[in-house]
C-alpha cells in the first residue's frame, strides 16, 4: 500500500512478466482495436488530446520525421506485437544446434531503472531446459559485473526469452557486449552476442508525457444541423476557427454535405459511422486551425466577399480531401 522501493520493484517485475507473453500482447492489440472503434461524440476531451498530438507532430511549415514508439531500440518493447496473428512455431530438433537473438539491434539500450527483454530463437524442442537438468540458458556481460540476469523462460515453438537489468551501482553511459549462452548436457555451447549501452532513467515531466498542461490547445467542437442557425451555416459550411484565452475553438460542421453523403452511401455499422465522423471533425479542425494561424496577419490582396468566398472554397477542398482519405481507408479495411 505504501510506495516503498519494494512497490516499484514489484510493479516492474509484473510489467516485465506481462510484456513477455506473446499471446497476451496479441490479444491486447485486438482489444485496443475494439476500444479505439468506440469513439463518442460527447468525448470532447479525447478529441482535444488527439488534436494536441497532431499539433505536436505535424507543425505547420515544417517537414520533420515522426518517430513511432515501436521504433525505439532496445529495452522493454514499447507497444504491441505489430501483428495480431499468433507467431508461427519455428522448426525444432531433438537437440539444439544454435541460439540467436531475435530482437537484435545495432546497440541494445538498457535503462538503469528498467529491465530489458531479450528475445531468442533456436531449434531446441519445447521444454528443453525443463526436460534436461544440465541444460542451461544464461548470459554474460563484458565488462563483467554491469548486467545481471533477472529471469528466463523455457523454449516454446523455437522461442525463449531472457530479462536482464543493470546492477544498482552501474552508471549510465557504460558500454559493453552482452553474450547469450545455451549449454547442452553433452557440453556443447551455442552463443550469440549484442552490444549494449546503459541509458539514464527518463525524467517524467510534471505536466505529463505530452506536456499538454504547458500548452493551450484549441478545442475541436462538432456542430450539428440544429445548431446551424446560430452560426449562419448550411450544408455547404465547413468550419470556423476562433481564438480565446483558453486556446481557441474550431467549430466544425459535423453534418456537412460531403460527410453526410459518405455516411449515407456506405452502409456502415453504427460504430463505423461514429469513427468516421469523429475523424472528419478532427482532421478538418486541424487543417482549419493551421490555415487560421498561417493566414493571420497576412495581406492576400483580397477582401470582403471575395475573401470569404476564397476561404470557403479552400475549406471545401480540404473537406473533400479528408472525405476521400476516410473513404479510402474504409475500403482498405473492408478488403483486409
Amino acid at each position: 500500500m505504501k510506495r516503498t522501493p519494494f512497490f516499484f520493484e514489484m510493479r516492474e517485475r509484473i510489467c516485465t512478466a506481462l510484456a513477455e507473453d506473446e499471446e497476451l500482447i496479441r490479444l491486447n492489440d485486438i482489444r485496443k482495436e475494439e476500444l479505439l472503434s468506440k469513439h463518442s461524440d460527447k468525448d470532447r476531451e479525447r478529441m482535444r488530446q488527439r488534436f494536441a498530438q497532431l499539433m505536436e507532430h505535424l507543425k505547420p511549415g515544417v517537414d520533420a520525421e515522426i518517430p513511432g514508439k515501436g521504433e525505439e531500440a532496445g529495452g522493454r518493447r514499447a507497444s504491441g506485437s505489430r501483428d495480431r496473428e499468433p507467431l508461427r512455431p519455428l522448426p525444432t530438433k531433438d537437440e539444439p544446434t544454435f541460439i540467436r537473438i531475435a530482437n537484435k539491434v545495432p546497440r541494445l539500450q538498457i535503462r538503469t531503472d528498467r529491465h530489458a527483454l531479450i528475445r531468442l530463437e533456436s531449434d531446441a524442442p519445447d521444454g528443453y531446459l525443463t526436460g534436461h537438468i544440465h541444460a542451461t540458458l544464461t548470459m554474460a556481460s563484458a565488462p563483467a559485473g554491469l548486467i545481471t540476469l533477472e529471469s528466463r523462460s523455457d523454449f516454446r515453438g523455437g522461442r525463449a526469452r531472457l530479462t536482464v537489468r543493470a546492477i544498482e551501482s552501474a552508471k549510465a553511459g557504460a558500454e559493453g557486449t552482452l553474450t547469450i549462452f545455451l549449454f547442452t548436457p553433452d557440453d556443447r555451447a551455442f552463443s550469440d552476442e549484442i552490444p549494449f549501452k546503459l541509458e539514464p532513467p527518463k525524467e517524467a515531466s510534471t505536466a505529463g508525457r505530452s506536456s499538454r498542461a504547458e500548452v493551450k490547445v484549441p478545442e475541436p467542437v462538432p456542430i450539428h444541423r440544429p445548431e446551424w442557425p446560430s452560426y449562419g451555416w448550411d450544408e455547404t459550411s465547413v468550419a470556423d476557427a476562433r481564438e480565446d484565452q483558453g486556446g481557441g475553438k474550431i467549430f466544425v460542421n459535423a453534418d456537412n454535405q460531403h460527410i453526410v453523403k459518405l455516411l449515407r452511401a456506405g452502409g456502415y455499422q453504427e460504430r463505423g459511422l461514429t469513427r468516421m465522423r469523429n475523424n472528419y471533425v478532427l482532421y478538418v479542425a486541424y487543417y482549419t486551425w493551421l490555415r487560421h494561424t498561417q493566414m493571420k496577419g497576412k495581406d492576400l490582396g483580397v477582401t470582403g466577399k471575395a475573401f470569404e468566398d476564397y476561404q470557403a472554397a479552400e475549406l471545401d477542398r480540404a473537406a473533400q480531401t479528408v472525405i476521400q482519405s476516410i473513404a479510402a481507408g474504409s475500403r482498405l479495411a473492408d478488403e483486409d
